[in-house]
């Protein structure tokens, strides 16, 4: 091989998202994400208006370090998401979401890869506080999906997802998350 620069780059938690985002969802739908400030990666906004979706920004509340729920709701109102994605990687505190529930026609995702491994024993399983499903990377290379039923999310992910140089592990787990596991 004579190539003169490479780039050789391990898959994240934003390609996940770009995974995913970009095989249900829609050019234009609208997107409801964790802003920087409230905990959120500082990427994920910018990689979603690429693909075509226009992100609105939940902010948090700094004097409290927390979300400001009713400021998100006022935001939810005046621009209906199709989706809301809360994508934590650097915020303050752990964060409750179950509010969340009450909204059953929004499409609710949670990314699990800073929290996976105290999901079990620490952290609300993000099904029981109303998400309908979550990502995360295991390991360099694997992208998880996971949703709470097998819906139609699911199959637009399962259908629109046939790259072979992308490895990504598929999975419905709400038996592996179930309280009573």
């Amino acid at each position: 091989m004579s190539g003169i620069k490479i780039s050789m780059r391990r898959f994240s938690g934003l390609h996940a998202h770009m995974v995913v985002f970009m095989a249900i969802t829609n050019i234009e739908d609208n997107v409801l994400l964790l802003s920087g400030k409230a905990g959120g990666h500082m990427d994920t906004k910018s990689i979603l208006e690429r693909i075509g979706l226009r992100v609105y920004k939940c902010e948090a509340d700094c004097k409290d370090t927390e979300i400001n729920v009713e400021k998100i709701k006022s935001i939810m109102y005046k621009f209906k998401p199709k989706f809301i994605f809360v994508n934590s990687s650097v915020r303050l505190k752990y964060e409750k979401f179950s509010w969340l529930d009450e909204y059953e026609a929004i499409y609710k995702i949670y990314d699990a890869s800073q929290d996976l491994s105290n999901i079990e024993n620490n952290y609300i399983n993000p099904f029981d506080m109303g998400f309908d499903a979550f990502t995360c990377t295991l390991g360099s290379q694997m992208v998880m999906f996971c949703t709470k039923t097998e819906n139609k999310y699911w199959s637009l992910f399962n259908s629109n997802i046939r790259l072979s140089h992308v490895l990504c592990m598929l999975c419905i787990i709400s038996v592996i998350l179930s309280p009573s596991h």
